[in-house]
């Protein structure tokens, strides 16, 4: 009688734990364009190549914040030899799933002191939460 209290208790916890697993969504430049289908609370990280030495910088340009939260914005250099003037990186891109619907994800890359000129590039996804 132990042991299967014991089996089954396992299993529920394997369940539950299955569950609430959230997972973590990755998407890159080249996925501009795409969909990306979530489920509440996951979590999308967004890696764009960027270099702020050059005064441009990615922001979000449109977003439901209701259907999803960003959470954090982070640059990373590439690795380069010291003393390298210039050099680019990555800026990455936090957002959760906060509640089920749609709405289109826009990143610009822009100079934000040039405010009469289109950005350099775009990222546009949709992003459906279900």
């Amino acid at each position: 009688m132990f042991r299967s209290i014991l089996y089954y208790s396992v299993v529920l916890l394997l369940l539950y734990f299955s569950a609430c697993s959230h997972e973590t969504i990755v998407k890159y430049e080249d996925d501009s364009g795409s969909t990306c289908i979530m489920n509440y609370d996951d979590t999308l990280q967004v890696v764009l190549t960027s270099n702020p030495t050059t005064g441009y910088e990615w922001k979000v340009d449109s977003l439901d914040k209701t259907v999803l939260k960003i959470t954090g914005k982070t640059y990373i250099p590439d690795k380069v030899p010291p003393g390298t003037a210039g050099a680019g990186g990555k800026t990455i891109f936090y957002f959760t799933a906060a509640e089920k619907g749609s709405t289109p994800l826009k990143l610009i890359y822009h100079r934000p002191f040039e405010k009469h000129k289109d950005p350099v590039k775009t990222f546009v996804i949709s992003v459906k939460v279900r």
